[in-house]
């Protein structure tokens, strides 16, 4: 095993070590790699027909799409200035929650949560949802902005979807 491997083997170790996903991990670290690279393909080019390339094809493919259309969300220059991260508000049965995902946090605890119960199917407000972040020690990273963007999810194609609000914030600390 040459010093590459080693050091390879020794981060999958880690992360292992430390709880983490090494299925997602290792599908992250490809896909960084691949939107550097330009494309699913470049990872793949030193030996793209062997049966092992095959699999990564597919890993990564399952992650980006098989045409690399999510790439852009691994490509270094598109990532949010320190400190930002990703607020969701999502239907719950009789209320919503509104999580802030803080990446430092998911594995020592989880998210800062709120639950709006007893609402039914009417969202809160958007006063409503920035008083719940500031009680959750955030604030919208860009407060002249009054909406949030309502994307549409589905488990499956043959599902119901459902939607999901969210915006970026920043700690109520960082006055930035």
């Amino acid at each position: 095993m040459d010093d590459r491997n080693r050091r390879a083997a020794a981060a999958i170790t880690d992360a292992l070590d430390d709880g983490v996903d090494v299925a997602e991990f290792l599908a992250n670290a490809l896909c960084t790699v691949a939107a550097k690279e330009g494309g699913i393909e470049e990872v793949l080019r030193n030996r793209s027909g062997s049966w092992e390339a095959g699999h990564i094809r597919s890993l990564m493919e399952g992650t980006v799409g098989p045409d690399g259309e999510g790439l852009a969300m691994y490509r270094k220059d598109d990532e949010p200035e320190p400190g930002l991260c990703d607020a969701e508000l999502r239907r719950t049965q009789g209320g919503w929650r509104l999580e802030v995902k803080v990446p430092a946090l998911l594995l020592s605890g989880g998210w800062p949560t709120t639950e709006f119960s007893g609402r039914g199917p009417t969202a809160p407000t958007v006063t409503e949802r920035n008083e719940a972040l500031e009680e959750l020690g955030y604030r919208p990273a860009d407060p002249e902005r009054v909406g949030w963007n309502w994307i549409e999810a589905q488990e499956s194609p043959d599902e119901p979807a459902y939607f999901i609000a969210h915006t970026q914030v920043r700690p109520l600390s960082d006055r930035s």
